[in-house]
């Protein structure tokens, strides 16, 4: 599933119709000229899309282009926990290209919009909990979860009171985040949400039936730009994927890259956490009787091992052992230590996530509106 997607079309391609009223920005090597929709824009037309107008130096001299970023599913359903699939892509087309007429932009035919090039994708699911399950001890083990060596994602966020994870670099990041505690911090301030144009949903919950538990853990692998679009369309055997709309669209790519990640991430939780034992003694014990061989001081060990990364997590683990001295692959030669464990009583709690995605079922509101 896709949500966000910036498109990028070139000045053969539109014409602009009315007067521009962008804000005009300088750098080296370009300018750029914004133009986000207006208020009375908005209240008129509803969604509209962002647009970037780009005076850029390349190759054999300056190109125009335009970039242009919107919510797929916002522009569809006016908002985003109705989720899109392949036989959506006509009518986003159909729709974009209307949007873009109503902000004074001409594109010749939805052709244009198909092929066009995407610079920037942010690949989306809504994952629907089961019973009275809140996404926020999800998030809490999600969050003990260290994905630095993996994707160079340098800093971990929390975000909305423990709320929302965020893994992010410059220009990738992974986000899990409380759906509807989102809509809700959106409803404050939309700074404080992380979405843009929530202007869209904000009401969305309200005709929820209480009856019928309605939590909602989303996921967004959002890739920034077209260099490392290329890295994780090869990582995952996408090569033959061109970077148009049309071929990122594709479900078959959307799921490869949402799956793929989430085994990922699940795989890096760790193996010591999985273990249920209600007491010290009892981890103990199961340590020594499934691992006949392993010295008792391993086994202390590990028992104090699994007791803070219960409350710290791992990034925070790292940080206070190489504070006291121990090297940086310190804790990469302890995780292959406890991954070659034999234990038992031994559960992910994030489990439930991958049956969830390995389903991949599209989540429509109307299940759930009164």
């Amino acid at each position: 599933m896709i949500d966000t997607v910036a498109l990028t079309i070139y000045n053969k391609d539109y014409q602009f119709i009315k007067k521009r009223r962008y804000k005009v920005e300088v750098g080296s090597s370009f300018t750029r000229c914004i133009y986000n929709p207006t208020k009375k824009e908005i209240k008129e037309y509803g969604y509209l899309p962002r647009l970037t107008e780009y005076n850029a130096v390349r190759k054999g001299g300056y190109v125009t282009y335009l970039r242009i970023e919107f919510s797929i599913p916002k522009l569809l359903y006016s908002n985003n926990f109705d989720e899109v699939d392949a036989s959506d892509f006509e009518e986003i087309c159909s729709r974009i290209k209307v949007a873009l007429f109503r902000m004074g932009v001409i594109v010749r035919n939805t052709t244009i919009i198909e092929n066009s090039e995407v610079s920037a994708i942010h690949y989306s699911k809504n994952i629907v909990l089961a019973g009275y399950t809140e996404p926020y001890p999800i998030l809490r083990e999600l969050g003990k979860i260290d994905l630095n060596k993996h994707y160079n994602l340098n800093k971990t966020d929390y975000r909305n009171e423990g709320h929302a994870v965020r893994y992010h670099s410059n220009n990738f990041e992974v986000v899990f985040y409380d759906k509807r505690k989102d809509l809700l911090q959106a409803r404050k301030s939309e700074k404080k949400s992380l979405e843009k144009d929530s202007y869209t949903q904000l009401n969305l919950l309200d005709n929820v039936r209480d009856k019928k538990p309605f939590e909602v853990l989303r996921m967004e692998v959002r890739i920034g730009n077209r260099k490392k679009m290329k890295q994780i369309l090869r990582k995952y055997g996408l090569v033959k994927t061109d970077r148009t709309f049309k071929s990122m669209f594709k479900l078959p790519v959307s799921k490869r890259i949402l799956v793929s990640f989430l085994k990922e991430i699940l795989d890096a939780y760790p193996k010591m956490l999985t273990v249920q034992e209600d007491t010290q003694e009892d981890l103990l014990i199961n340590i020594k009787m499934n691992n006949p061989k392993i010295r008792m001081r391993k086994v202390l060990e590990l028992v104090g091992l699994k007791a803070i990364l219960s409350e710290v997590g791992v990034r925070k683990y790292r940080e206070i052992s190489q504070m006291f001295g121990e090297e940086k692959e310190h804790w990469y030669r302890l995780k292959k230590e406890t991954n070659a464990l034999n234990l038992e009583n031994t559960k992910n709690p994030l489990d439930s996530l991958s049956d969830s995605m390995d389903r991949f079922e599209r989540v429509r509101l109307d299940k759930y509106l009164d």
